[in-house]
């Protein structure tokens, strides 16, 4: 497996996957592009599952409308509903943006296209006002030793 130059468990792919769930409710501080990204992998991916299971579930016990896949799916989405606006705010928090930012994505239309790219832009070089630099800032991939 790859991972950054550094030996820390967060500074390897899956641990920057799941920093995001670690930080749960964390909307102070900074979070990088890697971060961001690697945590909406893991929703999508978590998504699929979950809806796989939860339909397998629901045919297994001989649900016809849906409810047992709606309902699964309905609380795994609640259950990452903070974690994914804390991670968004960081990741505005990180381009030097407040995080009420994230209410242009409720703008018809544009809303949700000018917060992707605000998420593709690198984040500030150093300290801003939302602290220090999340690290890593690039990923430097190399083979683990």
């Amino acid at each position: 497996m790859f991972r950054y130059c550094s030996r820390s468990s967060e500074r390897d792919l899956g641990g920057q996957m799941f920093r995001a769930y670690r930080r749960y409710a964390d909307f102070a501080g900074r979070s990088n592009r890697a971060e961001y990204w690697l945590f909406a992998l893991s929703v999508v991916l978590f998504t699929l599952l979950a809806g796989f299971v939860v339909g397998l579930a629901g045919s297994i016990v001989g649900d016809a409308d849906g409810l047992v896949f709606f309902s699964g799916l309905g609380l795994w989405l609640l259950a990452i509903l903070v974690p994914s606006f804390a991670v968004n705010v960081r990741r505005l928090h990180d381009i030097d943006m407040s995080g009420w930012w994230i209410l242009i994505a409720l703008a018809p239309g544009v809303g949700a296209l000018a917060l992707l790219v605000m998420h593709l832009l690198p984040g500030t070089d150093g300290s801003n006002r939302f602290g220090p630099p999340p690290t890593p800032r690039t990923p430097d991939l190399a083979p683990a030793a």
